[in-house]
């Protein structure tokens, strides 16, 4: 159905008249922006914050995953805080 289809001999006034967009008023409700400012803060990359390990219990308390960073990126060092001989 079109909109020509809903104009009646009561309402041709309707027909010509079209609906606007309200002006924007630049007003942003707090929890649209609270919104807005979490969505932006959980798109950004978190910072690195891993440090390698100094001694054997630091070592022991790295998640499986920090443990093998621990290891590629200082493989000498690992080593020693495991007790491992290079061969």
């Amino acid at each position: 159905m079109t909109d020509r289809a809903h104009i009646t001999d009561d309402n041709h006034h309707q027909a010509t008249m079209h609906r606007h967009a309200p002006e924007p008023t630049g007003y942003v409700s707090p929890a649209y922006r609270r919104w807005a400012e979490y969505s932006q803060r959980a798109a950004e990359p978190s910072p690195d914050t891993f440090t390698l390990p100094t001694t054997t219990a630091e070592l022991d308390a790295m998640s499986y995953a920090d443990r093998v960073r621990a290891y590629t990126e200082d493989q000498a060092l690992y080593d020693r805080l495991t007790g491992r001989t290079a061969v």
